[in-house]
């Protein structure tokens, strides 16, 4: 779900998330042409009980992505 919360727009996710299917979105959300956009992710909100998790993924995707080609394909960043 999108939603248009003046250019501030957050991604939550909460314990039960499906990690596996959340983290690709959440790390395109931000960096989706260069974060230029009003429904780019400025925020991520996170429940307490999967924040590490969702920091140590998070960082790894975008590793990658910083070492990727530099032209997007299909799965970049995932």
């Amino acid at each position: 779900m999108t939603l248009e919360l003046g250019g501030k727009s957050p991604q939550l996710v909460f314990a039960d998330a499906d990690l596996d299917a959340a983290l690709p979105f959440l790390v395109s959300a931000g960096i989706q042409n260069a974060g230029q956009t009003c429904s780019a992710a400025s925020r991520i909100l996170v429940q307490r009980a999967v924040f590490d998790a969702v920091v140590q993924r998070m960082a790894e995707r975008y590793v990658r992505c910083a070492s990727a080609r530099r032209s997007p394909t299909p799965t970049w960043g995932r």
